[in-house]
């Protein structure tokens, strides 16, 4: 798993456009609005990526499951906000995965 923290604006989303062209995987973002944009960026830059996936449809599972291998998380501290709004989050562990 890839981690990127960085401030607003310093080029994560860029940077997991190159991501998923190079792995072939799926960018998970907030709306279809930041969907069209990503995806507009990608073509831009001469990236090939499928067309980037909701927070709600992966909640709802409206995607080709058969077909998606990976996903990337764009604004995933967005995602958890979102789904537990009069909560705080303030703090997480993530498990590095061993090969």
């Amino acid at each position: 798993m890839k981690i990127l923290v960085q401030p607003p604006r310093s080029g994560k989303t860029m940077a997991m456009i190159r991501m998923a062209d190079d792995f072939n995987g799926y960018i998970v973002c907030r709306s279809q609005r930041d969907a069209y944009r990503i995806a507009e960026l990608a073509r831009n830059m001469g990236a090939r990526i499928h067309f980037p996936v909701t927070y709600d449809e992966v909640d709802r599972h409206q995607y080709h499951a058969g077909g998606v291998h990976r996903f990337w998380f764009d604004g995933a501290d967005d995602y958890l906000r979102a789904r537990f709004p009069d909560v705080e989050i303030a703090g997480l562990t993530l498990t590095e995965e061993t090969e």
